[in-house]
């Protein structure tokens, strides 16, 4: 389940009953791992917990971190308090090397989720299986890995009493305020008693049938050539989809930014039969849908995103733009414009981030302008040492639905020269005996 070469782990534990198992288990597989603790401040009594969880890392012998983890006000509750988590997650596991991040969701969670979205009125792919492992968030490169959904609650408290090991119960797992707390302690006994089922395992069994449905709606959509990892689509591929595939198709699309709403896709499907090109659809969690005429491209600036003034932005195709090695003005998409020009010896230093000087002879030629792709790795001039882009990205704070459109500088082996306003590598620099120079100058096409 783990990839690998994944060597270290973080434990999400709550210390409740299922995630007190988890990192026994995880103890006695004896991995590199640590339990990480967030105390959200909801009760008076919640620093307590920190304290419960230390000292079972203490008893297992896994190293323990506890971090108050403060909330906005507005939205579900939560659906903010997890959002929140899995950020600091990602966030934790990227500065301590952790490739993975394991939490102690239980067979009975993956009934509860599907029973959510039934009440809610899903289609098929919400009635797919709670994966074993995915991204912790959209375009992460760390996983989420739920090892325990083979596991009913009350086996793994059995576990712990074999163990001698305790745990707590949280008392907001009791308010029926919630909607998941409604489900589990009214919904599923009622109809267990009610109807003489077991609605965990025939939630199970639901699932494992739509996912065989949703890996064949897949299999079509690749054989039609149709990758929702990309962002620019042949829209008349699009229209001719029957409406359950080409719904399936847009929600798995969108489903990679973030958990998609049914009103979005069903505006996407409208628009791509019907709307005239050069339109704009704006989608939630900082996304938009422009409609070409043959193309349907998602790109950053939705609903909820305004791009950050002097956020380099610009889409280029899949295989990159080559760029002249000579004075010139390139246009780019997005509206920016990359102005090229060569010196004579060695040019004075650039005055901003979104501007690089290179020494011309000691680059690989043909240049090229390309936008991220997973497992770029950057060595900084002046830096500490080769690091993934991914991890620049996230230094620099740059908000995640900007990522995708960055601009990047090639060289013809591929490596990565430069990301504007975010620093140059070490190749290519200017020395005394510089010959000549390529000045790289990245401005909105407004200035």
């Amino acid at each position: 389940m783990l990839p690998p070469k994944c060597r270290r782990v973080l434990v999400a534990c709550s210390g409740g009953g299922d995630s007190a198992a988890l990192a026994a288990l995880v103890a006695e597989a004896k991995l590199d791992a640590e339990l990480i603790h967030f105390d959200h401040g909801w009760r008076e009594d919640s620093a307590s917990e920190g304290e419960f969880v230390r000292e079972i890392g203490k008893q297992l012998g896994l190293p323990t971190r506890s971090d108050r983890l403060e909330l906005p006000e507005a939205g579900n509750r939560e659906a903010v308090a997890r959002q929140a988590r899995y950020e600091a997650l990602d966030r934790i596991a990227d500065e301590t090397g952790a490739c993975a991040v394991l939490t102690g969701h239980t067979a009975e969670d993956r009934a509860e989720t599907l029973w959510l979205w039934l009440l809610r009125g899903t289609g098929p792919s919400g009635l797919a299986p709670l994966p074993a492992s995915r991204p912790i968030l959209p375009g992460s490169e760390i996983l989420l890995v739920r090892p325990l959904l083979g596991y009913h609650r009350e086996a793994l408290r059995d576990l712990l009493r074999e163990r001698g090991l305790s745990w707590i119960e949280d008392p907001s797992n009791a308010e029926l305020d919630l909607r998941r707390n409604r489900v589990r302690h009214r919904l599923l006994p009622f109809i267990a008693d009610e109807f003489d089922i077991d609605p965990t395992g025939g939630a199970a069994r639901l699932a494992e049938r739509m996912g065989e449905i949703l890996e064949h709606l897949d299999d079509e959509l690749a054989a039609r050539g149709l990758d929702p990892v990309a962002t620019r689509h042949d829209r008349a591929a699009l229209v001719a989809l029957p409406p359950a595939l080409a719904r399936h198709f847009l929600h798995a699309l969108l489903r990679r930014h973030g958990e998609p709403e049914a009103e979005a896709v069903e505006r996407l499907l409208h628009g791509i039969a019907r709307t005239d090109s050069g339109a704009v659809i704006r989608l939630p969690g900082g996304l938009s849908a422009r409609l070409e005429s043959d193309a349907l491209v998602l790109e950053p600036g939705g609903e909820t995103a305004e791009p950050p003034e002097g956020l380099p932005q610009a889409r280029v195709h899949p295989g990159g733009l080559e760029i002249p090695v000579e004075d010139a003005e390139l246009a780019l998409p997005g509206g920016w414009i990359l102005r090229i020009h060569v010196h004579d010896g060695p040019a004075d230093p650039p005055e901003n981030a979104l501007s690089a000087r290179f020494d011309l002879d000691a680059l690989a030629a043909p240049l090229r302008l390309a936008n991220p792709e997973s497992g770029m790795r950057i060595r900084l001039l002046g830096g500490p040492g080769e690091g993934k882009l991914s991890d620049l990205f996230i230094d620099r704070k740059v908000p995640r639905p900007y990522r995708a459109a960055w601009p990047l500088l090639l060289d013809a082996s591929g490596r990565l020269l430069w990301a504007p306003g975010l620093g140059r590598s070490e190749l290519a620099p200017l020395l005394p005996g510089t010959r000549r120079t390529l000045c790289l100058d990245l401005e909105p096409g407004s200035a």
